[in-house]
This record gives structure tokens, sequence and C-alpha cells, in this order.
């Protein structure tokens, strides 16, 4: 977890980082769809100032689902290399 922290904070030659949350609310199950779109947008937007998009389902919980961690990342991969 340390690591992650140190990830998280890094300025070294400038590298900054980005969380993107991959949970959404118990209410929006059956939407995957728009969530993964919310997670592709959110990817995109922050690719253009951060170095590095970490994906987090740390906000999981009774009321949060998380995205599966495969998923979220292969469709923001395929989505920022769409985008180029």
């Amino acid at each position: 977890m340390k690591d992650l922290e140190v990830l998280k904070r890094t300025q070294f030659r400038g590298w900054t980082a980005q969380v993107i949350d991959i949970t959404y609310p118990v209410q929006e199950a059956g939407n995957l769809k728009e969530v993964l779109a919310r997670i592709c947008r959110e990817a995109e937007t922050a690719s253009q100032e951060h170095t590095f998009l970490i994906l987090s389902d740390r906000r999981v919980g009774v009321n949060r689902i998380p995205v599966g961690a495969l998923l979220a990342a292969g469709a923001v991969h395929h989505h920022l290399i769409s985008k180029r």
C-alpha cells in the first residue's frame, strides 16, 4: 500500500497521478455500459494532464458496487487507444 501512496504523490520528472473511482451506486446496477463510459471519459480527461491513472475500487461498500478491475482497465485502455 505504501508504494501506491508514493505513486499517487509522485512529482518525479513532473509526473502526476489521478485516481479514478471504478465503483458506482447500487441503484445503477444494470447500467454497466454507462458506468464504463463514465470511467472512460474520466480517464480521457485525466490523461490530458496526468502521467498515471489509478483505477480504484476503494469506495466499494453496501451502497457502491465495483466494476471488475480487469474490465475497467481493459475498457480504459481501448478507449484511450481509440482517442490516441
